[in-house]
């Protein structure tokens, strides 16, 4: 059963953004996928010097800073082994059930030990699950991976602000993250959720040009803070509470799965698993 974790008492809540992966298919008995990056290269930096390399970056500097670190493959071991979830739907007297993959915690660059999260604009984020094979979750999505995950963080939040946009806030945010964790004995890679607001795909985007489709931050109770929301311009979106995830799909027959990639503009080929019954 996952844990439920609730901050310290005295210790300051916040909002958190940050970026997730997340892949999705469908074959017989598929292994478990994981990221298609490089090897880490022996000389990568490490995510504390990643973060001094992009401090005082503008905010298209800064992502094509951190494009070209994942690009290279400076993430950890840890987040390139992919979690399955599992989603469910009666359509037509039929229990539709579609296992999709994630991975186990927010986008991040640097080593197993030494990382930082790292939050991005949409327009960056979708270019990494495109170089990845993946795309954007929908909210649907978003709640099975908080309910699937062993461990579910209480969010740590604080009033929005100007800074949460810069690098220190970031990093200040990435330290009570670990603290959180280390008071719950968590270990980077274990499945986590709820620390993080998501950036997710949504059909009504196409009715908002110029905007960015926001969701999650579950409290213990499995209730999202921030409800669907897509009043938020898509520039502004790469603050310390905003994440994605992405996911990338087979052709299938399977109802459920057509109908959730309905509102995914990514797919590719990572593949799970579909099953369909009938319900008695």
């Amino acid at each position: 059963m996952a844990k439920a974790l609730r901050p310290s008492p005295g210790r300051s809540l916040r909002t958190s953004l940050s970026a997730v992966l997340l892949c999705y298919g469908c074959t017989a008995n598929p292994p478990a996928p994981e990221l298609d990056l490089p090897p880490r290269p022996g000389d990568a930096l490490g995510g504390a010097e990643v973060s001094l390399t992009i401090r005082d970056l503008d905010l298209t500097a800064r992502e094509e800073r951190i494009i070209a670190e994942i690009v290279g493959g400076n993430v950890p071991a840890w987040l390139r082994r992919l979690e399955p979830v599992e989603i469910s739907e009666e359509i037509g007297g039929l229990e539709h059930r579609v296992t999709f993959w994630a991975t186990p915690d927010y986008l991040a660059v640097g080593s197993d030990s030494n990382y930082v999260h790292v939050p991005l604009s949409p327009q960056a984020a979708q270019r990494i699950v495109d170089l990845v094979g993946g795309s954007l979750p929908t909210p649907k999505m978003v709640d099975a991976i908080w309910a699937a995950a062993r461990v579910q963080f209480a969010p740590i939040r604080i009033g929005p602000g100007d800074s949460m946009a810069t690098v220190s806030f970031f990093e200040r945010h990435d330290r009570l993250l670990r603290g959180q964790a280390m008071g719950y004995d968590v270990s980077p890679g274990e499945f986590v959720a709820g620390h993080k607001l998501d950036i997710v795909l949504t059909p009504s985007l196409s009715e908002t040009p110029g905007k960015v489709a926001l969701y999650g931050l579950h409290l213990p109770d499995g209730q999202p803070v921030q409800p669907l929301y897509t009043g938020s311009s898509d520039r502004r979106a790469c603050k310390s509470g905003r994440g994605k995830r992405n996911l990338s799909e087979k052709k299938t027959s399977s109802s459920m799965a057509k109908r959730s990639a309905a509102s995914v503009r990514l797919w590719a080929s990572l593949s799970t698993s579909c099953k369909v019954s009938r319900r008695s």
